[in-house]
């Protein structure tokens, strides 16, 4: 007969050994996790916020740039917080022992909150993670706008808050709107400068929708097939060359030798309505128009009295590498090829896959990395090669990769403009 089961003793002798193996793990194991973060009780937790906050708060300086994007992680060594005088000694742990002064704060922006989350850690268990996105830039006849989905309207966003998020697709938006009132319901430009956020933005009110492109630079990449594309936001003080750790700034954010922290690209394509060019949804798009008089109306737009009241920024038709940065941007985690709009949401740029738009040719060798020309031929079938003998081309229709030499004048072409933080105005065909 076999032997089943175990016997008593050696029962007893597997739950001892059970024992004693747990005897020697688990202080390990705790010490471990309490080398990492230091636990501290309630009131400790919202003094160490509370001196974090202030410290950046003085320190703004070396953080404007990257708190915004969501997930950027900063360590703050204590002793900082101790010397800045935000934070007073003794300051103990939940076991009232005070604590190494060299351990850091570890400060986590979270965007949904417009704020940091913090914790206190071992000195050597934090790794700062700056993500760089650089704050749009808006004129002072921008008006900030959210998409309120609960009454189907944009309305004026607190540029301090939520409104903007890259890490959920969500990019910021921006209109310029007339200046008086047309309507009982509608406000003056200067009205919507001082409305509070929240304010609906009367659709006939808007003269042009905006998306800001922020710098990034891009992993480059020798694909047959679509793939998506690895982006990194960066200062506009930064910029990589290619063949430095195989990252390149994109072309388009280097124009007229300035070196820019974004741009905005129209929402929509041009549209003329009585002779006023407009880019807002629910337009017929402007077509079967000249190539050069398309730049010269964009341009037209920052002329004094301008009925957009934007001063001091350049006004263009798009050019070929920005619709290549949109691009990009879009075929990255942080946009959505599988839409007409490149975010998926109601913040990307609309319809780039629609009809053909008209682009300046850059000064550059247009079949250059960044362009979403040489780089991604492989991925359309619809192209042909940029030559000096035409210049002039034509984007999208059915890809936004899709590129095609134009004549001067094109019967199912359109425009769209991009708006630049240059003073400067030159004509460009």
């Amino acid at each position: 007969m076999n032997k089943k089961g175990f016997t008593l003793i050696e029962l007893l002798a597997v739950v001892t050994l059970i024992v004693l193996i747990s005897l020697l793990a688990i202080p390990k194991i705790t010490k471990n996790i309490k080398s990492k973060k230091i636990i501290l009780n309630e009131t400790n937790q919202k003094l160490i916020a509370l001196a974090a906050d202030t410290y950046i708060e003085n320190n703004q300086i070396s953080y404007e740039y990257g708190y915004e994007a969501n997930g950027s992680i900063y360590c703050i060594p204590v002793q900082e917080l101790v010397n800045e005088g935000v934070l007073n000694k003794p300051f103990k742990n939940i076991d009232g022992q005070e604590i190494d002064y060299s351990s850091k704060v570890k400060a986590t922006y979270q965007a949904e909150y417009n704020g940091f989350s913090y914790e206190l850690v071992d000195r050597n268990s934090c790794e700062e993670l700056r993500q760089y996105v650089n704050r749009p830039q808006l004129t002072e006849e921008m008006i900030p706008v959210i998409y309120d989905n609960s009454i189907n309207k944009w309305v004026k966003a607190d540029k301090n808050t939520n409104w903007y998020n890259y890490s959920q697709q969500n990019w910021a938006n921006a209109v310029l709107v007339k200046d008086l009132k047309t309507t009982a319901q509608s406000m003056s430009r200067g009205e919507y400068i001082e409305a509070l956020p929240g304010t609906p933005i009367q659709d006939a009110d808007i003269l042009v929708q905006l998306v800001w492109i922020p710098r990034f630079k891009y992993k480059l990449f020798n694909s047959d097939t679509n793939q998506q594309i690895e982006i990194v936001f960066e200062k506009a003080s930064q910029k990589k060359s290619e063949g430095v750790n195989v990252w390149l700034t994109h072309p388009a954010f280097t124009f007229k030798n300035n070196e820019l922290a974004g741009f905005w690209v129209a929402k929509y394509e041009a549209a003329n309505v009585d002779d006023t060019l407009l880019f807002k949804s629910g337009q017929s798009a402007w077509t079967n128009i000249n190539y050069t008089t398309a730049n010269e109306k964009a341009i037209s737009m920052t002329n004094s009295g301008n009925i957009y009241g934007i001063q001091k920024v350049n006004t263009h038709m798009m050019r070929n590498s920005e619709w290549g940065a949109v691009a990009y941007l879009t075929n990255s985690q942080f946009g959505n090829m599988q839409s007409n709009i490149t975010t998926g949401n109601a913040t990307g740029v609309y319809n780039m896959t629609g009809n053909k738009e008209f682009v300046i040719v850059d000064s550059e060798n247009e079949n250059s990395k960044g362009y979403a020309l040489s780089e991604t031929s492989a991925w359309t079938t619809n192209n042909s090669y940029v030559t000096n003998a035409n210049r002039y081309l034509t984007r999208g229709n059915n890809s936004i990769f899709n590129y095609a030499n134009s004549e001067v004048t094109n019967a199912n072409a359109t425009f769209r403009i991009t708006i630049s933080n240059i003073d400067s105005q030159t004509v460009e065909y």
